[in-house]
């Protein structure tokens, strides 16, 4: 919660005197200040903004080289062997921006929902890797099941990235920090982000 605050001590004084308060003054309007830590540093949310926006698009450059992959038969073929590989390098791709994720610095306002974004990223690898794992098997049913959880987790993962865009432009607009085009284009949350 913001503090308003007027400082018109001076020459040693701690405190303003009785003329000097706030209701005294015609015409000055008190400005309003956040407690200490509360409010983004201005250059650091720029700083970790601009590393993640550059580790997305070193990600969105990993997951177009997996390609779009190939869509396994119903059951058990040369298709699944493929599909198998492209869900996994899918799941590498996703790991790695956990970890580039991690190494970032994120202010303290925005450290929770770096967390929780980086959980989805997280879960997400290791969805797809259930999925590549169940395409090396024989059994159908098996890796029904592990698509059908890829796909739940995909609709999760985008809620997860419209929390995240929504914790950023909060966090932006107090900072006064321009949001950046891949939030206000909606990329992360996969256009999930509702006004």
């Amino acid at each position: 919660m913001p503090l308003t605050v007027i400082t018109l001590c001076g020459c040693g004084s701690t405190t303003a005197p009785k003329s000097a308060r706030p209701a005294a003054i015609k015409g000055l309007q008190a400005v309003k200040v956040d407690p200490v830590g509360t409010r983004p540093n201005h250059n650091k949310l720029s700083r970790y903004l601009h590393a993640w926006e550059r580790s997305w698009w070193r990600w969105s450059g990993d997951l177009a080289r997996v390609g779009e992959g190939v869509e396994p038969s119903y059951t058990p073929d040369s298709s699944w062997r493929r599909a198998s590989r492209s869900y996994e390098k899918a799941a590498i791709a996703y790991r790695r921006e956990e970890r580039r994720l991690a190494a970032l610095s994120p202010p303290s306002t925005l450290r929770a929902a770096n967390e929780a974004f980086l959980a989805a990223v997280r879960r997400q690898a290791t969805r797809l890797q259930d999925v590549s794992d169940a395409l090396t098997g024989i059994d159908p049913a098996a890796t029904a099941r592990a698509l059908e959880a890829l796909s739940s987790s995909q609709m999760l993962f985008d809620q997860d990235g419209a929390r995240w865009e929504r914790a950023v432009i909060a966090a932006c607009k107090d900072a006064r920090v321009r949001v950046p085009k891949i939030i206000r284009r909606e990329y992360i949350s996969n256009g999930q982000r509702a006004a």
